[in-house]
């Protein structure tokens, strides 16, 4: 992709589909010529040029629209978002009106953005940093209050505050190590070596909790993984065609008939989650492909984000079924509308305890796949359970988490080494070195230093008009 910050770029920047309220966003150097065309003020109002200012005003459009009432939010200074002059117009939510709009500001010298084009630009000017552009995204994706308070503190510059100070911290050491290179015939000492290590000890420290808190936020392109285990003939694959509203897992009353595991994607609440269905495990004797099986389910629950035991609801519950509940994250009673008269006896209000041990709190969510009971409740459990471990260890929006893994192991490697050779007396100029090193690896993550395919990897992922 070419970059170009020359022109002027317009897109719809609300949300598709009908509304009260449509936003269309303009910035570039036409701005305000793109608006002037196609907009009237009220008579008390008139086009800023040298503050900010809402305008409220008529838009004139090609019939049979003719004309529409709008708010315009004018920048028309380099004090915006993109620092460029830029327009933002507030009107009807209708479509058909959104587009037409854009239509009539790209026939008078506009054309559209490219996803991600607007915090591009604002990057590209210096007005926010790759972390925080990513927090944008954050913001814009985020499906918790968690995850919006985490993108609205990195946003904020959380993340790159930590990270501007260390790098201003190990850019000041670089500087006194080769300002001592400069009189080493002198014998002159800018900074003790003792203070040299303690320093890179301290950033080392740094990197390393940064590294710790990225590495627990996984890839940022994987949904949660969500996987149902139980006793063979539990009712897994039946209840994973239901979740899923689809028939592809095959079922039977025959125990085992899952030999393989299947997966799909779910979309509930507006979250997006894989669901795993896998073969049947339990303490009987095993054949080879029973093993074989029952193995490929194990490296699966290894994997999960979420782990469902599944108890038939048909058969007395077992001393291995109360320990996998325990060890489950969720537990639900399935066949709820055949239970066997053990369950019958404690079942209540859409959820159950197991026989004889309704006092050590494990609770199981009936769901029957025949008459639907509890479908929308599990996948409610589902979703608060997945959301309440989103987020829960880490200070850094996903998807920067997975751009920046690499650049901090090998600014800590560097740190790393460099403190080794300070203690070795190994020479300040190889400590130095890889110190730059360092920095360099630093710069990519805050985007002092970048190039387009980092750039695109960025910004692709974003929606157009934001």
């Amino acid at each position: 992709m070419v970059y170009c910050v020359d022109d002027t770029i317009a897109a719809v920047a609300s949300a598709a589909g009908g509304s009260a309220r449509g936003v269309i966003r303009l910035s570039g150097p036409e701005a305000l010529a793109c608006i002037d065309h196609c907009f009237d003020a009220d008579p008390a109002n008139s086009i800023p040029t040298t503050q900010p200012q809402c305008v409220s005003g008529q838009l004139r459009l090609p019939e049979p629209l003719s004309s529409v009432s709008c708010d315009a939010y004018i920048w028309p200074t380099l004090r915006s978002y993109t620092r460029q002059p830029s327009v933002e117009i507030h009107t009807f939510g209708s479509p058909p009106i959104l587009q037409a709009i854009l239509r009539t500001l790209c026939e008078h010298g506009a054309r559209l953005a490219e996803p991600g084009e607007f915090t591009l630009r604002a990057f590209l000017a210096g007005r926010l940093d790759l972390p925080q552009a990513e927090a944008v995204l954050g913001v814009i994706d985020a499906v918790s209050q968690k995850q919006l308070d985490l993108s609205l503190q990195q946003l904020a510059g959380g993340l790159s505050s930590q990270l501007g100070e260390l790098r201003e911290s190990l850019l000041n050491l670089c500087a006194d190590i080769e300002a001592g290179l400069d009189f080493v015939d002198e014998d002159i000492e800018f900074v003790a070596s003792d203070e040299v290590v303690a320093r890179l000890n301290s950033a080392a420290d740094e990197l390393t909790q940064l590294l710790d808190q990225i590495s627990n936020r996984g890839s940022a392109s994987e949904c949660p993984r969500v996987l149902l285990q139980g006793r063979p003939n539990a009712g897994k694959s039946t209840l994973w065609n239901a979740l899923m509203s689809s028939d592809l897992a095959i079922t039977s009353q025959i125990p085992g008939t899952t030999r393989d595991y299947l997966e799909g994607t779910l979309l509930w609440n507006g979250l997006e989650f894989s669901l795993i269905d896998t073969a049947g495990v339990d303490q009987t004797p095993l054949s080879q492909i029973d093993s074989m099986a029952r193995e490929m389910t194990f490296r699966r629950m290894k994997d999960a984000d979420l782990i469902i035991h599944c108890v038939d609801g048909e058969l007395s519950p077992t001393d291995w079924d109360h320990t996998a509940v325990q060890e489950a994250d969720l537990a639900v009673l399935t066949k709820a509308d055949s239970l066997c008269q053990e369950w019958q006896t404690i079942s209540t209000s859409g959820t159950a305890r197991f026989p004889q041990r309704d006092n050590d709190g494990l609770e199981l969510l009936l769901v029957s796949c025949q008459n639907h009971q509890g479908m929308d409740s599990l996948k409610a459990c589902i979703r608060e359970a997945l959301l309440a471990k989103m987020s829960d260890e880490s200070s850094v929006v996903a998807t920067t988490a997975v751009r920046c893994q690499e650049s901090l192991r090998l600014a800590n490697d560097g740190i790393q080494r460099a403190s080794q050779l300070a203690t070795a007396a190994a020479g300040d100029e190889l400590v130095a070195a890889e110190i730059r090193n360092s920095l360099n690896e630093l710069g990519k993550i805050v985007g002092a230093i970048y190039t387009d395919d980092v750039l695109d990897r960025v910004f692709r992922r974003f929606c157009i008009g934001k």
